[in-house]
């Protein structure tokens, strides 16, 4: 596995989680502390690693790879 592959997924996981903790600080009425609370618990690593699997699956999908 590349460097370039690795940074690659890394990065969709990253962006995931963003993602994830964005949701869930607007479901939170904009408190980022309960907001990131709520992230690292159980449902939100379970949504953050179901947004990067989505991601994933469309990019090898559309293009044959993950980058």
């Amino acid at each position: 596995m590349s460097a370039y592959v690795i940074g690659s997924v890394l990065g969709r996981l990253l962006i995931s989680y963003v993602l994830v903790l964005v949701v869930l600080m607007i479901v939170s009425r904009l408190r980022w502390r309960v907001g990131l609370r709520r992230s690292v618990k159980w449902y939100g690593l379970l949504l953050t690693s179901i947004v990067f699997l989505a991601g994933i699956s469309q990019a090898i999908i559309r293009d044959g790879g993950v980058v």
